[in-house]
């Protein structure tokens, strides 16, 4: 509901009350109406709608929340883990109801860059990945997730406050800790290898890297810290490696605890 006003007129002792309702959206509107479970089921929606090119997403999540700074911050997150349905990050805006329960209804809107041809970038960018697939040499899933960290990290400069988009550290060729993330993010995702985009502070700043999944295990990769840490001090870290440069919500993450170190990895057959 929008608004309820009221005129009331005097009828000898008694008022007459005119009650006028005015609703947000039409009954068509809402037929967009979908519902989801959880916060995971919201961001899978928000996927589906950045692919469609949607600018509007209505949505009710039975276990929501009423932060919008937090829900604008989760829909970034999930247009940073998709760099090959949208190839740069829209502006969002959500609008929160909120009955004083768990249930929320979030009103998104998505507005999208009219100079920029997503269609035609998603297709230079997966140009510039199936010539790096083909560059990786051996068979072993270890072995070409550290290729493919080197290769992106041999292609791209690395430069804070530069391109923050998995185009820009593909295409252009220089991104900051973001753009690259999200470029390696692209390249695990047509490797088949799950992989996360990790927004945390690096020396108080804000700083983003990667964790992949090999084998049983979860790994922090860092590429865009090659350059100066060197590969063992930036791939196949656990998390108590990566706490030694960085801070991130470790509750937002897998865990990572896995044996396997860079020298394992690029030697692995």
């Amino acid at each position: 509901v929008d608004y309820i006003s009221y005129d009331l007129r005097q009828i000898v002792s008694s008022y007459e009350a005119v009650i006028t309702i005015s609703y947000l959206y039409t009954a068509e509107e809402l037929q967009i109406l979908k519902t989801t479970s959880n916060l995971n089921g919201f961001t899978e929606l928000l996927a589906q709608a950045l692919e469609n090119g949607d600018t509007k997403l209505l949505v009710r999540v039975n276990n929501g929340v009423s932060d919008v700074d937090a829900v604008n911050e989760l829909m970034e997150q999930t247009a940073r883990n998709h760099p090959l349905k949208v190839s740069y990050l829209p502006k969002f805006g959500v609008r929160i109801f909120d009955g004083n329960t768990s249930q929320k209804i979030y009103d998104v809107s998505v507005q999208y860059d009219a100079d920029m041809d997503n269609a035609l970038r998603l297709q230079k960018i997966n140009g510039v990945i199936s010539d790096l697939l083909a560059a990786l040499q051996g068979s072993g899933e270890e072995q070409r997730v550290a290729q493919a960290a080197l290769l992106v990290n041999q292609l791209c400069r690395y430069a804070e406050g530069e391109g923050s988009t998995a185009y820009d550290a593909l295409v252009d060729a220089t991104a900051d800790s973001q753009g690259i993330a999200c470029g390696f993010k692209a390249v695990c995702e047509r490797m088949g290898i799950e992989c996360l985009v990790v927004n945390g502070l690096m020396d108080k700043n804000a700083h983003f890297w990667n964790i992949v999944k090999v084998g049983d295990a979860y790994y922090h990769m860092d590429i865009s810290l090659i350059n100066t840490l060197g590969e063992h001090g930036s791939l196949y870290q656990t998390d108590i490696e990566k706490q030694a440069n960085c801070w991130w919500d470790q509750a937002e993450y897998p865990e990572c605890d896995g044996r396997l170190n860079f020298h394992a990895a690029i030697l692995f057959e």
